[in-house]
C-alpha cells in the first residue's frame, strides 16, 4: 500500500497537479492524512460501494481529471509547455488507472479499492487546487484594480 501510495503521490500528482501546502508543515500534516486514508478506507470500502458505483465514480474522476488537469497553484506555476506536457500525461494516466481499477474489481478487489482511494485523494487535491486558483487570481485582481 505505501508503494502505491507513494506512486501516486510522487508521479500521479505531480502531473495533474492540484493544491500545493504553504508550508512544510501543512504539507507533513496533508500527507499523513492522506496516507491513513489510505491505510483505512480501502478496506471500510470493499463492503460498502459496489462495483457499479465505483465505476461511476471512475467515469466522474476521469471527466474531472479530463476538464481541468493540470490544475496549477500559487505556489507551483507551470509553463506553458509543462502544462500541455501534463495536461497529455494526466489524461493518459487517468485510463490507465482507471482501467486497472475496473480490472481488479474482478481480480483481486482490495487493490481496487487502494487504487481508488489514491484516485479520489488526487481528484480531492486538483478540486481544492482549483478552488485556491481561483480565489488567488480574484484576489490579485481585485489588488490590481483598486491599484489601478
Amino acid at each position: 500500500m505505501t508503494l502505491i501510495y507513494l506512486v501516486f503521490s510522487c508521479c500521479v500528482a505531480e502531473k495533474l497537479g492540484g493544491y500545493h501546502a504553504s508550508t512544510r508543515v501543512r504539507c507533513l500534516i496533508i500527507t499523513i492524512v492522506f496516507y491513513m486514508a489510505v491505510l483505512y478506507l480501502p478496506e471500510l470500502l470493499v463492503n460498502k460501494i459496489s462495483r457499479e458505483t465505483v465505476i461511476v465514480l471512475c467515469v466522474i474522476f476521469f471527466l474531472v481529471i479530463w476538464k481541468i488537469a493540470p490544475v496549477e497553484h500559487p505556489n507551483k506555476i507551470l509553463d506553458d509547455h509543462v502544462r500541455h506536457t501534463n495536461r497529455v500525461w494526466s489524461r493518459w494516466l487517468a485510463v490507465g488507472i482507471i482501467c486497472l481499477i475496473i480490472i481488479f474489481q474482478y481480480v483481486k478487489v482490495e487493490m481496487a479499492y487502494i487504487l481508488f482511494v489514491n484516485m479520489l485523494e488526487v481528484v480531492i487535491s486538483m478540486l481544492i487546487g482549483k478552488v485556491v486558483n481561483m480565489l488567488y487570481e480574484k484576489r490579485n485582481r481585485t489588488r490590481f484594480n483598486k491599484s489601478g
